[in-house]
């Protein structure tokens, strides 16, 4: 075996080993949630789903499928496309919206949806994946997060 041969086996060992498998980005929590009127008996809440890419590359965002529950009861689910496109190690937000019936978030009455009276902390909890793309590769990141609202 040659000197140029062994050079050539110890370059191409070393590109395998610096090749690491991709990491999914880290679900961080959801910031920013707003409650809209959507007419008397719904309402559209929205807010930023963040994230970390713990990757060197960019990573492409394009769907979420997410349930969402007040307290242990389903009051929402949605399915949509995203285009959000993230750096290497920096954090990012996913913008996400949902309508919801106001009898199931207990916001009955048009003075309650508008902050009118008494708030209490209600706790939402969100189930569900996104589904990102890096290096060509599409792969799924469940999401499990409880978020504490005052409504």
């Amino acid at each position: 075996m040659t000197m140029r041969s062994i050079i050539y086996i110890l370059l191409f060992t070393g590109l395998l080993a610096s090749c690491a498998k991709p990491k999914a980005p880290e679900f961080k929590g959801v910031e920013n949630i707003q409650i809209q009127l959507s007419g008397f008996t719904k309402a559209t809440i929205s807010g930023d789903a963040q994230f970390f890419n713990p990757n060197k590359a960019k990573v492409y965002i394009h769907s979420a499928d997410m349930r969402v529950f007040l307290e242990d009861q389903q009051i929402s689910q949605f399915d949509k496309d995203i285009d959000v496109l993230a750096g290497g190690n920096t954090d990012f937000a996913v913008p996400v919206e949902f309508d919801v019936l106001l009898k199931d978030i207990n916001l009955g009455s048009f003075t309650s949806a508008l902050g009118i009276g008494e708030k209490k902390e209600r706790k939402f909890f969100f189930k569900g994946h996104i589904r990102v793309k890096m290096h060509g590769v599409n792969f799924k990141i469940p999401v499990e997060h409880i978020e504490r609202v005052e409504i």
